[in-house]
């Protein structure tokens, strides 16, 4: 799982040749990109499932595939794009009663715009995110991905999303980015981190000794 995975196909003799590639029976396009939603079910079978977007029913067609096998049901949109983000739902019944699992795309609920901290302090970024299935977040600094290390710790704990800034300098100053995706969504929101140096007063005091 994360990997990437290379098929290769060798013809020999064959001129003017034209390849097509299918998954479970559905041509795949250059460029495609697949988003799975699953449903695990616990109960007595049999089940009836269905999905809906945004309060409406899906069925398969070129777009959706929906798959249920068991106690898993699944569906596959194809060319997932921006369009496709919205609130899906798997619906299940059986003879004792009705469940709904509802999954959500990512979203950025509340964030500050801006924060300034003094050389040397730490600086915490707090950012209220929602969504469903479990979100992944990626912080971002001036653009490039950050990760995990004695300047940066980074937490994820329900619906906060943290980036803890450790011992910080000028070198710290910029745009911070933070990234949340899941199945159905993706959505980012930017942070001005500005750092000030320390202030101090110095006090010359010149003693002059006078002779008479």
């Amino acid at each position: 799982i994360g990997n990437t995975a290379k098929f290769e196909c060798e013809t020999e003799d064959a001129p003017n040749v034209s390849f097509k590639w299918f998954k479970d029976g559905h041509p795949i396009k250059e460029g495609d990109r697949l988003a799975v939603l699953e449903c695990e079910i616990a109960g007595s079978e049999p089940f009836e499932v269905s999905w809906k977007k945004n309060k409406k029913r899906l069925s398969s067609d070129k777009k959706y595939r929906l798959v249920s096998q068991g106690t898993l049901a699944s569906m596959e949109i194809q060319s997932f794009e921006s369009a496709d983000a919205g609130e899906y739902e798997c619906v299940v019944s059986n003879e004792v009663g009705i469940d709904c699992i509802i999954t959500k795309p990512a979203a950025i609920v509340d964030r500050p715009e801006s924060l300034n901290v003094k050389s040397g302090e730490n600086a915490s970024l707090d950012v209220t995110v929602s969504g469903s299935p479990e979100l992944k977040t990626t912080w971002f600094k001036d653009n490039k991905e950050l990760s995990a290390s004695a300047k940066y710790q980074m937490y994820h704990k329900k619906k906060l999303a943290t980036l803890k800034i450790l011992s910080t300098d000028k070198a710290d100053a910029g745009e911070y980015k933070l990234q949340v995706t899941n199945h159905v969504g993706t959505a980012s929101c930017k942070i001005k981190l500005s750092v000030s140096g320390l202030c101090s007063l110095c006090v010359l005091i010149f003693k002059f000794k006078f002779h008479i």
